[in-house]
């Protein structure tokens, strides 16, 4: 019996119009991976800009399988634009979740089609009895309507549902608003599901809130073989109604600092996994910052079970 048959692994610093690339040694079935964001950062440069639109997603997933291993592919889309086609630079932390099959390993993944917010996805049928439902972020579109704005908010967020029939969908909502004058109408979210056995699970999952001061830290029940922080939803906000241009925004839980050489993740015990700056962060070129009081970041820190009972 292996180690685990859970796998989860993180494709760092992917860009708008980059491609991600996960091997797996074996073989997975097309429902049984899916893939989500532990983070991403938009960037204007060196001057602040109004918002027209800006989002992100992992398009053209693809799964293959030769001589006994499984290659997830797929590209990061997405935009950062005011109306006079300032764009700015997007990058993004993408991960993947698989489970290999084995005797007791029983879960469904997928990544729906994206949905409006405040709608639901399409269904997802089940193969697993009596599960434990995990919703991911896995991106989101925001324009307004006509022209740029400055920015008071932005946000979204992912949901699980179970329907009867063993059926799931994802719901959500996300949000670009300026102040309570103008909001962004257009509005779309891309998620992802991880449905895992209540018993015998392949999967750890634990819920960690990132805010300014807060905790920086997560400690597993069990020992786990491998382990990521996914985005669920966050929140980002300038102070009260506060309206601002944006230079940089960003979720991330290790600040994007390259994790080759980092004190973020999963710790030599293989029970505790660590965050490095992981509150949210928007700033303009005046130095403008987000309320921490409002800030917020929803992560599950999932990891791989060392052996299923």
């Amino acid at each position: 019996m292996p180690d685990s048959y859970g796998v989860v692994q993180l494709a760092y610093d992917i860009p708008l119009g980059g491609q991600f690339s996960f091997t797996v040694d074996g073989v997975i079935q097309s429902n049984s991976f899916c893939l989500g964001l532990a983070g991403f950062v938009f960037d204007f440069g060196d001057d602040d800009n109004n918002v027209l639109s800006m989002g992100v997603s992992l398009t053209g997933i693809s799964l293959s399988t030769a001589n006994g291993r499984s290659t997830i592919t797929g590209t990061v889309t997405g935009t950062f634009e005011d109306d006079n086609h300032h764009t700015g630079n997007v990058y993004t932390q993408v991960i993947l979740i698989a489970a290999l099959p084995g005797s007791y390993s029983q879960v469904t993944m997928a990544n729906p089609p994206g949905f409006s917010s405040g709608g639901t996805s399409e269904q997802i049928p089940l193969t697993v009895e009596s599960p434990t439902l995990t919703g991911l972020l896995s991106g989101f579109s925001m324009s307004y309507s006509g022209s740029d704005q400055s920015v008071n908010q932005i946000g979204a967020t992912v949901t699980a549902y179970l329907n009867s029939g063993n059926v799931a969908t994802l719901g959500g909502t996300c949000v670009l608003a300026e102040s309570t004058k103008t909001k962004a109408t257009s509005l779309s979210l891309y998620g992802a599901l991880l449905a895992d056995a209540s018993s015998s699970p392949v999967f750890e999952i634990k819920a960690f809130r990132a805010k300014a001061g807060g905790a920086t830290s997560v400690t597993f029940s069990n020992e786990v073989t491998m382990a990521q922080a996914l985005l669920v939803g966050f929140n980002v906000q300038y102070s009260g109604n506060d309206d601002h241009k944006v230079q940089k925004m960003s979720v991330s839980y290790n600040n994007f600092f390259s994790p080759t050489g980092s004190n973020a993740g999963l710790q030599p015990d293989k029970k505790t996994f660590v965050f490095m700056d992981p509150a949210p962060f928007m700033q303009d070129d005046e130095n403008n910052r987000q309320d921490n009081n409002l800030s917020y970041a929803d992560y599950v820190v999932i990891g791989a079970v060392k052996t299923q009972s």
